[in-house]
């Protein structure tokens, strides 16, 4: 095992007003398509707008942290749903568009993953020759793209991901930055839940078989702790923050102990409860983080019972902080050449 097979980082989930435009208006559904697709429109300034200007921006196919909408299906586009929930099919031409209005600093190609556990062996096959031939057109594509992340597909079948593996590794590597695990699930905190180690583990090691060992591997999806160390040690780099976005959502604090000391510590708080009317702890002791520091569990319960909008901003301040830490840790047990024992402290930490 090589020193890339165990490392990650983190790439931040960015939470803010999403049925919302820069002005505070609703975005008029009749504007979509011009906003999704028409390249004159500066999507670049999302990025400011979010508080982000010098963040590396990743462009996605799907929300990681959002269920699915299934069986949309089309040989020469996929469908992807804008925040006021219309449909837009998308082919490469379009996604292109997209490509050169939002200028991301990676993107990932565009794919057909849907792709979960009851998958039919025609529908795999359907959706592999599908992704391989939006994979070519974009790799074949003769103007100026960002780097390039590949989609590794084929769904629970390990001949399909063996075949898909093989179709990539056919390619130009020169002309691929990364590749991205998909097919495992469809999105959201229960699907995530669902998958089951045993089963991904196999197929994520046929799917990255072979591949350069100097390019990250990246895997959108709500995947708790005890997962994300199991995907670390089978060779997954980057993640993002779905998971740490949903249990704000929820109202709950990430309190596990991200470094695995603390046997008896809660994994979450969720302060819906009311027991939390009176308490005045800090919404995560131990916790250094500026909401810790000012912020008690009663005053964040109080938020949530008011439907203030300020709850959810205060505990994504604290799960985003946590979740770092977390990444932290796990860099750092990597570089002490200790991440075995660190992984085994962290398996109390399975929401499953």
């Amino acid at each position: 095992m090589t020193s890339h097979d165990l490392s990650c980082i983190i790439l931040p989930h960015d939470t803010y007003a999403s049925h919302l435009n820069e002005s505070g208006k609703n975005i008029d559904p009749e504007l979509e398509e011009k906003y999704f697709f028409d390249e004159s429109v500066a999507l670049s300034e999302v990025c400011e707008f979010m508080g982000l200007p010098e963040n590396p921006f990743i462009l996605l196919l799907h929300e990681g942290s959002e269920e699915q909408k299934l069986g949309f299906f089309s040989k020469e586009s996929i469908s992807v749903w804008s925040p006021t929930g219309n449909r837009h099919s998308v082919n490469c031409d379009d996604y292109f568009r997209v490509i050169k209005a939002c200028q991301p600093h990676a993107f990932v190609a565009l794919s057909d993953s849907e792709t979960p556990k009851d998958t039919t062996k025609k529908r795999l096959l359907k959706s592999m020759s599908k992704s391989l031939k939006f994979l070519k057109q974009i790799v074949s594509y003769d103007g100026q793209l960002p780097p390039l992340l590949v989609p590794l597909g084929g769904g629970y079948d390990s001949n399909v991901r063996k075949d898909y593996n093989e179709s990539v590794l056919e390619l130009d590597q020169n002309q691929i930055s990364g590749y991205v695990l998909e097919g495992f699930h469809t999105g959201g905190l229960t699907s995530a839940k669902n998958v089951a180690l045993d089963e991904i583990v196999p197929l994520i090691r046929t799917s990255l078989n072979k591949l350069p060992q100097n390019k990250p591997r990246f895997i959108v999806g709500a995947f708790d702790p005890w997962k994300i160390l199991n995907l670390v040690e089978n060779g997954i780099d980057m993640f993002e923050s779905s998971f740490p976005h949903l249990m704000t959502e929820k109202g709950q604090v990430l309190t596990f102990d991200p470094n695995g000391h603390n046997v008896s510590k809660q994994a979450i708080v969720d302060l819906n409860d009311e027991m939390y009317k009176n308490s005045f702890e800090p919404v995560s002791s131990g916790c250094s983080c500026y909401v810790c520091e000012h912020h008690t569990q009663a005053y964040v319960h109080h938020l949530l019972m008011t439907n203030e909008l300020l709850a959810k901003v205060i505990l994504m301040m604290h799960n985003l902080h946590h979740f770092r830490t977390f990444f932290k840790a796990i860099r750092r047990s990597i570089q002490e050449n200790r991440f075995q024992d660190y992984k085994m402290r962290m398996k109390q930490y399975s929401f499953e």
